[in-house]
């Protein structure tokens, strides 16, 4: 039996990190019953019983090393686990992880990572450090790769996939009309239904909740549209879109119920548009052929968006309205022609993880016999 130990940020009822892990973990699966997986988790008792493997709290020092102890391989799960923006104590965490996963002589994987930014000198010296000791490195964009050449990781290979959320297979289409019907919207009435997925932005300034709520209340009205809020991270989303649709002058909606990546997949399904700000509703709405536009807070949406052949509508920290609503007319009016893109490029999207996970497991010995 192999045993995987699984790290990333799980258990944070973010619906992003959640879509990596429940696809990487149903991949396993499918190699057969020989794999014991233990992810360490925020709420090891949720994750259990989501996806039906052995879950430890992954602040316990002791029992990570229990799981670490007891395991072959070690996965640092997808994601942007390696960056100094939003903490540099997130960064110390999981590199120590990988750094005792190695002591204890573990298989060490950084799986479909999306890496940086690491602005501090010290920081990248010491990322740079560790990830040279790793036996397999993958990274989910051509940028990540290039960041990490240019910290210094030279001699080691590292492949390039896609997000693993790619791979993920939506609900339903009846659980999505029947999520919608209860949150008090008929997606079957005739009017079109426009998702906007925000996240909070830490800069002082807030006037972006002002320009979104314009914009908000543009495509109600020109669009003839419902506006739906979609929360990924369910606490602090929620709240910031309750934020923007005080500042609106038209009605809108949120999605007010809890519900897990595939559930919120049917449901991005049933838009016409998503306007999103959180990488993983743009992946969602790629996923299910949903014509999407992005706004930019991170470098790492703009690398996705490049991936499509697209920019940004705008940036969080200083969008303009007049230009953001230009450019939501042209996606609009536009957006027939980039359905049928987005779903033969996220068709290639996904086929590129299924590639990468078959030359991963194999180098793992993991594949089936």
């Amino acid at each position: 039996m192999s045993n995987i130990v699984i790290a990333g940020y799980y258990g944070f009822s973010n619906a992003g990190d959640e879509a990596i892990l429940c696809a990487l973990i149903e991949e396993l699966k499918k190699l057969g019953g020989n794999l014991n997986i233990t992810v360490l988790s925020a709420r090891p008792d949720k994750t259990a019983s989501e996806y039906g493997v052995n879950s430890v709290k992954r602040s316990s020092l002791v029992q990570v090393f229990r799981a670490m102890r007891q395991s072959r391989i070690f996965i640092s799960g997808g994601g942007s686990l390696l960056q100094d923006v939003t903490s540099w104590r997130s960064l110390y965490y999981y590199l120590f992880l990988m750094t005792l996963a190695k002591k204890l002589g573990l298989i060490t994987v950084l799986y479909a990572n999306g890496v940086g930014p690491i602005n501090s000198p010290i920081n990248r010296y010491i990322t740079k450090a560790v990830l040279e000791q790793h036996d397999f490195l993958s990274v989910r964009d051509e940028e990540s790769k290039s960041f990490l050449r240019k910290l210094g990781i030279l001699k080691k290979a590292i492949d390039i996939t896609a997000d693993p959320a790619f791979t993920l297979k939506p609900a339903a289409p009846e659980q999505g009309a029947e999520i919608l019907k209860t949150e008090g919207i008929n997606p079957e009435d005739g009017s079109p239904i426009i998702g906007i997925c925000i996240r909070p932005w830490k800069g002082e300034n807030k006037d972006y909740r002002h320009v979104l709520a314009k914009a908000a209340d543009f495509i109600s009205r020109e669009f003839k549209a419902r506006i739906l809020f979609l929360p990924l991270h369910e606490g602090e989303d929620r709240q910031e879109s309750l934020e923007i649709m005080r500042l609106m002058e038209t009605d809108s909606l949120l999605l007010k119920g809890s519900y897990n990546p595939k559930e919120l997949m049917s449901v991005i399904g049933y838009l016409e548009l998503l306007i999103g700000v959180r990488l993983h509703s743009l992946i969602f709405a790629a996923a299910v052929g949903t014509p999407f536009a992005g706004i930019s807070y991170d470098p790492k949406i703009d690398s996705f968006l490049k991936s499509f052949n697209m920019g940004p509508i705008g940036r969080l920290e200083g969008p303009d309205l007049n230009d953001l609503l230009i450019k939501l007319d042209d996606v609009w009016r536009n957006r027939d022609n980039m359905r049928r893109k987005i779903k033969e490029k996220a068709r290639k999207m996904a086929e590129r993880v299924n590639e990468h996970n078959r030359q991963l497991f194999k180098l793992l010995n993991i594949m089936p016999s």
